[in-house]
């Protein structure tokens, strides 16, 4: 038969080992308690982080889209400048164009009341004909490579601009 101390000793630490289990399974609980809730601290310090960095990007995304609407208007302002310019360039041209066709046909009705001289003044119209029309198509071509040019400028520049904002 079995001693009834040996049955006591091991009731006694069944329950001791029973008491232990409970006691070690609290202080697992808290500690699993506490890293879950160092875990639940950085998610939320992640999400609040990403929110801020999102807000800044999408600031600065805003102030990009800004500047890039400010320089396509500062750009459409200039091209509508130089469209004014050109028209009023051509306006000018025009004039001393005209001024000039009412001087070759007043050299030439000299030519046709002064036949005597007709031969003299039919080389002078001539030579001043020659050079009024080089001097014409000379102004047209340059007005065209002006606004060529000047369209140009005003395109680089405002690439020029929306570069740096990449920068």
């Amino acid at each position: 038969m079995i001693p009834l101390w040996a049955i006591s000793a091991i009731g006694a630490g069944a329950v001791a080992g029973l008491a232990g289990y409970g006691l070690a399974s609290r202080l697992g609980d808290a500690k699993l308690a506490r890293a879950e809730a160092g875990w639940a601290q950085e998610r939320t310090n992640a999400a609040e982080a990403t929110t801020r960095a999102s807000e800044t990007a999408r600031a600065t995304e805003a102030a990009w889209a800004a500047s890039a609407a400010r320089i396509q208007t500062e750009g459409e302002t200039r091209h509508a400048q130089l469209s004014v310019d050109a028209d009023r360039a051509r306006r000018a041209a025009g004039s001393l164009r005209d001024a000039l066709d009412i001087a070759t046909r007043a050299l030439r009705r000299g030519t046709a009341e002064a036949p005597a001289t007709a031969a003299e003044c039919a080389a002078a119209y001539d030579a001043a004909g020659v050079r009024a029309e080089l001097f014409r198509r000379a102004d047209e071509r340059a007005g065209i490579l002006a606004l060529v040019a000047d369209s140009a400028h005003a395109a680089g520049l405002g690439c020029e601009r929306a570069d740096a904002l990449d920068r």
